[in-house]
């Protein structure tokens, strides 16, 4: 049961807090709610009786959606409650558009449910079950990945593919710094469905993914397999995969597989016939258990960057998003860390543009990231935030040894941008502090990068930082002639911010 609450609010921070109070009620008594609305409404009640649930086994979810973006602090409030912004809807509804009935299986992930929670897993109460696939299990010297690392090869249906899979996509609602895929293309997909329709014939090429440790490989006789050894020759094993949404990761062949997705156009009632047909072939990695998540998720990356440069050169904003993940201390991924911050809290909260799905009036970040905050955040020279970090241990940040350091840098930066740009909207007019559009508002690449170079002069001379030092500076900015100061003249524009008001 989802129960959803949705607004138009431009500022939905106060709606949402005073929601907050009924999510809590129903969150702390979720049978409870379940029977509430039995008694109260006929048509729950007669869909209820119909069913085969009885009140205690439903699962409750509350979704929040919102038209315009809601601050992090206030989201962090509201526990277990899921959120909808405008991007989000955009990429779940290009999401069913081009795979129809199958994109329930990420929906069920964003709501964080589980198999377990589902259809007849949840009447029975079965924790897990697995299903069995006949496969070979590959010499590790002949994968050339690091000791430990397994790989199979086997063939599975594409319906049970389609149950288990997951994809990190650039631009989804995962975590930014773990998402790294394309996007599914509609008319691709509708090409391949065209394909399996009219020729019946499986693809050749295979698919790589990832397997959970949960994954089970056992002998013909069934008994498992302790592969201490590293092994010499082809051996032959029964791979038993666990019953659980999301637990296959795709690194190379999403289309192929997601071509297969259960849909309505003309071509599903012979495709669904093939999706239970045991035809895609699959080479499987199993990692040792000693590696971690984010591991994982750099070797798939970088895997994943290796295979589509072969084939056809991936973008520059797919690779700056593979860096985030492979090379998260280079100048690129801490830019983009900073961008992410910087458009989460502070005075450019709902302005900056972070993915493909953002509405087509946010400022554009890759100029910023580019030429306003790399030669920002470098580790060397005067003009660099990392010469007046005071951090302790910020050499560490040189080593690229530890996360901790690398948020506090991302952290301090994203501080002192806001302390500056905070200050000059400040002594600007609500009117002013917009995305420039025909009517007016000032926020542009531009604009961003010109007070980052100003920054950058501030730091260079020693200047006094800070917030209230910046509104006193700015007291007159208000009659700066911004609009004179167009596309790369950023440079122009800091410099001459800092000649008026801090030179």
């Amino acid at each position: 049961m989802i129960v959803c609450e949705d607004t138009y609010a431009k500022t939905p921070s106060s709606h949402l807090l005073k929601k907050k109070v009924l999510f809590d009620r129903i969150q702390g008594n979720e049978t409870e709610f379940v029977e509430f609305l039995t008694s109260q409404f006929p048509i729950f009640k007669a869909y209820v009786s119909a069913s085969n649930y009885k009140p205690k086994q439903f699962e409750v979810r509350i979704l929040y959606c919102s038209r315009y973006s809601i601050p992090v602090e206030h989201k962090e409030l509201c526990t277990d409650v899921r959120f909808i912004e405008y991007p989000l809807l955009r990429y779940f509804t290009s999401l069913v558009k081009t795979i129809n009935k199958t994109a329930k299986f990420e929906i069920f992930k964003f709501l964080g449910l589980n198999y377990r929670d589902i259809g007849k897993a949840r009447i029975k109460g079965r924790a897990s079950a697995a299903s069995q696939y006949p496969g070979f299990l590959l010499p590790e010297a002949h994968s050339n990945f690091p000791p430990g690392f397994k790989v199979l090869s086997f063939y599975v249906d594409p319906e049970s593919l389609l149950e288990r899979v997951y994809v990190l996509r650039k631009d989804s609602w995962e975590e930014p710094d773990c998402s790294y895929q394309r996007m599914l293309v509609a008319k691709k997909i509708r090409s391949m469905r065209r394909y399996l329709n009219e020729s019946e014939r499986v693809y050749v090429n295979n698919l790589i993914v990832t397997l959970p440790p949960s994954v089970r490989l056992s002998d013909e006789l069934g008994k498992k397999l302790l592969i201490e050894k590293e092994l010499t020759e082809i051996r032959s094993v029964k791979i038993e995969l666990p019953d659980e949404f999301n637990s296959v990761g795709v690194i190379d062949g999403q289309h192929r597989v997601y071509s297969y997705h259960e849909g309505s156009d003309i071509y599903e009632s012979k495709i669904r016939s093939l999706r239970q047909c045991q035809n895609l072939l699959v080479t499987a990695i199993m990692y040792p258990e000693t590696v971690s998540d984010l591991e994982r998720t750099r070797f798939e990356a970088t895997l994943f960057l290796e295979i589509n440069d072969e084939q056809t050169k991936a973008r520059g904003d797919l690779k700056q998003a593979i860096e985030l993940i492979v090379r998260p201390f280079s100048s690129t991924a801490i830019s983009k860390s900073i961008i992410s911050g910087l458009s989460r809290r502070g005075p450019l909260r709902g302005c900056l543009e972070e993915h493909y799905f953002d509405d087509d009036h946010k400022v554009k970040t890759s100029s910023i990231v580019s030429y306003g905050l790399k030669p920002l955040i470098k580790t060397e020279g005067e003009d660099s935030l990392y010469s007046v970090w005071g951090y302790k241990d910020k050499q560490k940040l040189l080593e690229a040894s530890e996360k901790a350091v690398l948020d506090n840098y991302v952290q301090f930066c994203v501080k002192e941008i806001n302390d500056l740009l905070l200050a000059a909207k400040l002594n600007l007019s609500a009117e002013d502090w917009r995305v420039m559009d025909k009517t007016g508002g000032l926020l542009t690449p531009t604009f961003v990068n010109g007070f980052i170079v100003c920054l950058r002069e501030i730091v260079r001379f020693g200047l006094p930082r800070g917030e209230e030092q910046y509104k006193k500076n700015l007291e007159k900015i208000a009659r700066f002639p911004f609009r004179n100061f167009k596309s790369s003249h950023w440079k122009q524009l800091g410099l001459e911010i800092f000649k008026q008001y801090f030179q």
